[in-house]
């Protein structure tokens, strides 16, 4: 249905050279500025086909479908994180491995903002320095999951322990998910094969099990995000469970900038805001109810060649 309509606009983007993401921006200069008679008339037509595509496939996984879409890196395969009937149905479609959860991509942190309490601010902020990009956060599993509504399909997700969250540089993807809102997300292909970087790849890999592809022509990357671990980022530590597309060099560049916001008490000691210290003591800091530490020293890199299966898709 949906995928023979995403078919024939992939083509008619193809007509034009230019991308669905980057008719997706001018559809948002056209709404702010109601440019109408600068954009040509088949481009205009183009625009709505594409803008009408995107509510048709917002209304099939809030539906309770599966759809596979295209992304800053490749194509992935998506359910709406409240119809835990379709994080379900997205899992066994694709022969999802135990050791290969799914993972959580949101268009915003205005999405986590409900349960922003419930992450340190240090973590907050490396989330909110990192994204958009082709970066995947792997933070601590809590009670911040509970607001998402995946309810028992939360399994599915993550580890016991963590979850992988990124909010893509993609407006496609994030337009999508501004319209659903967070989605699960793994690799549109069956466990152990590689990643599909054209949505004619989703079609013979997947076929029938979902529900609609949306059609935007080759990936722009053939490199998957690089997946960070952050679960111990409070006692000065984070790992890469993969180097994707994003050297190491340039996220412990993000953790840096980041880490100047906070002050450290002792050299192996915990953190707090700077100009707050004078309310802290020297043994125990606590910044909005969260204890919070972070080293002065080299941030500890784990080994790529040391690779956590749970957390390196996409």
């Amino acid at each position: 249905m949906a995928v023979r309509k995403a078919e024939s606009l992939h083509y008619s983007i193809g007509l034009l050279g230019i991308s669905a993401g980057s008719l997706l921006l001018a559809v948002h200069f056209y709404t702010l500025s109601r440019a109408a008679p600068l954009i040509p008339s088949t481009a205009l037509g183009i625009l709505l086909l594409i803008l009408s595509s995107l509510l048709a496939y917002a209304d099939i996984l809030k539906n309770g479908g599966t759809c596979s879409i295209p992304t800053d890196t490749v194509y992935v395969l998506v359910a709406a994180c409240n119809r835990p009937d379709a994080v379900e149905k997205a899992h066994h479609s694709k022969q999802q491995a135990q050791e290969r959860p799914m993972s959580l991509w949101i268009s915003s942190l205005k999405q986590l903002e409900p349960a922003k309490h419930l992450f340190t601010p240090l973590l907050w902020d490396f989330m909110e320095a990192a994204w958009p990009s082709p970066i995947s956060l792997v933070v601590p599993r809590g009670e911040w999951v509970d607001f998402l509504g995946m309810k028992d399909s939360a399994k599915y997700v993550g580890t016991p322990q963590s979850i992988a969250i990124r909010i893509p540089d993609c407006s496609v993807t994030t337009h999508l998910i501004d319209l659903v809102g967070p989605i699960v997300v793994t690799s549109a292909n069956p466990t152990g094969e590689a990643d599909t970087t054209h949505h004619n790849q989703v079609y013979a890999k997947l076929g029938d099990k979902v529900d609609a592809v949306l059609c935007d022509g080759p990936s722009p990357e053939n490199i998957a995000s690089t997946v960070v671990d952050c679960t111990k980022i409070n006692s000065g530590n984070i790992g890469f469970f993969r180097v994707g597309i994003i050297p190491k060099s340039q996220v412990l560049q993000i953790l840096e900038q980041v880490q100047k916001k906070y002050t450290v008490v002792h050299n192996s000691g915990p953190v707090i805001a700077k100009g707050q210290e004078e309310h802290m003591s020297h043994s125990h800091a606590v910044h909005n109810g969260v204890g919070m530490a972070i080293s002065e020293e080299t941030v500890p890199v784990q080994s790529t060649n040391d690779i956590c299966e749970s957390h390196t898709r996409f």
